[in-house]
């Protein structure tokens, strides 16, 4: 089964702002494998899916 249009922005909230596992984000989006879900996420947005973690983990930097 592929992925359906809109499927992106999902999947950026999904990995950043959840504690789901990259292989239930996987099912959920209907993706044929974790791999191919990684691939596609670093694609579309540039990062991995544990880099996204990570910074959305990070705390925020305050200007003065």
């Amino acid at each position: 089964m592929a992925p359906r249009p809109g499927d992106s922005e999902r999947a950026w909230q999904l990995v950043r702002d959840t504690g789901m596992p990259v292989g239930g984000i996987t099912e959920v989006l209907g993706f044929e494998s974790q791999s191919a879900f990684c691939r596609a996420f670093k694609h579309a947005f540039g990062v991995t899916t544990t880099q996204a973690r990570r910074h959305a983990a990070a705390p925020a930097c305050n200007a003065a």
